[in-house]
């Protein structure tokens, strides 16, 4: 800011003058001053004009140098470019058609790798789809085989086996815990033993076997104190009491009159066999019975023995599974196998 009074610049925003103390408020510098600055501001704008002018002229002219160099290098390019595209469109179709052909011998390759598969597997003989294997038999005749992993690492697999077999027993019972029923049969036991005689009347059946047999009585009287035994109940013909007899009889399916060795006695109505080793009496045809009848009394008897039904199950059970084992092993109806491979 400039001093009216004494022409001094001082600072802006100074209100005295630093050299002669006067007010410097609403203060202007001189004129001579301004023109000078004036003339110095158009002298650097003409300046900084001529070096803007410069500046353009030598960037348009740079430019066109760029623009004709690009233009000729797009030229090239695209000839280059054509160039490659028809290489890489040939390549394409090159790399198209060798795919397909790849594709075509590895669906052929597949094809003939999976009928040789079929082939190998009703021989017996495992093939893995990806893989080189080499298929050995050893000495306990299990498969042995190198496989190839993409590494080149081999690793060498065999077969293993484990079998569980099939046991068998039968039951009177429908049923047994952990057991299978698959058939069962029905068919009579042995007759029982036979019950003895009786008059009591039975009849047979398909599981009841009847017998009858005619019977003839023999009787004695039989003396209680000294043990004769006598046709009738008058005095013991040997301790003469008559006071201790006792009537028996035994029923036997031999009539007196047929047995051979039976003995006529002097008593005039019965005869005497000797059974056992006991005398016993009978009545002679003709005589009385002493029970309303005439001659040998007999009787019906009859005798039986049963039989039963018997139902018998058959059952069958899996037995434990075995330990795995390279040693081969059949399968049968009685035999279930299992197999696994093993690296």
């Amino acid at each position: 800011m400039y001093c009216q009074n004494c022409g001094c610049t001082n600072e802006d925003n100074v209100l005295i003058c630093d050299n002669c103390g006067a007010e410097l408020e609403n203060s202007k510098p001189p004129v001579g001053d301004s023109k000078k600055k004036i003339k110095i501001f158009v002298i650097i704008l003409s300046i900084v004009a001529i070096v803007l002018a410069a500046v353009v002229a030598g960037i348009v002219i740079h430019n066109e140098s760029d623009n004709k160099n690009l233009n000729e290098n797009m030229i090239i390019s695209r000839k280059t470019t054509n160039s490659s595209t028809q290489s890489y469109k040939e390549s394409s179709v090159a790399e198209t058609v060798s795919e397909n052909t790849e594709e075509t011998t590895k669906s052929t390759t597949a094809q003939t790798d999976e009928q040789n598969s079929l082939k190998d597997t009703k021989k017996g003989t495992v093939t893995t789809k990806g893989t080189t294997e080499r298929k050995n038999q050893d000495n306990n005749n299990s498969v042995v085989t190198e496989k190839t992993t993409e590494k080149g690492t081999k690793k060498s697999m065999h077969k293993e086996y484990r079998y569980r077999e099939k046991s068998y027993t039968t039951s009177t019972h429908s049923s047994m815990d952990g057991w299978t029923c698959y058939d069962s049969n029905t068919e009579w036991s042995d007759y029982g033993s036979w019950s003895n005689w009786s008059t009591s009347t039975c009849s047979k059946s398909s599981s009841r076997q009847v017998e009858s047999r005619t019977t003839y009585r023999f009787c004695v009287f039989r003396c209680t104190k000294c043990g004769n035994r006598d046709p009738y109940s008058t005095p013991c013909d040997n301790c003469k009491t008559s006071q201790y007899f006792k009537w028996e009889e035994m029923w036997y399916p031999t009539k007196g009159n047929s047995m051979s060795k039976h003995t006529m006695s002097t008593v005039p109505d019965k005869y005497y066999v000797t059974i056992g080793g006991k005398r016993w009496w009978f009545e002679k045809d003709g005589y009385s019975d002493g029970q309303g009848g005439t001659g040998q009394p007999s009787r019906q008897e009859y005798r039986y023995r049963d039989r039963k039904q018997i139902t018998t199950y058959y059952f069958y059970r899996w037995g434990n599974w075995s330990d795995w084992s390279t040693m081969p092993v059949s399968s049968s109806n009685n035999r279930e196998v299992e197999t696994r491979e093993v690296y």
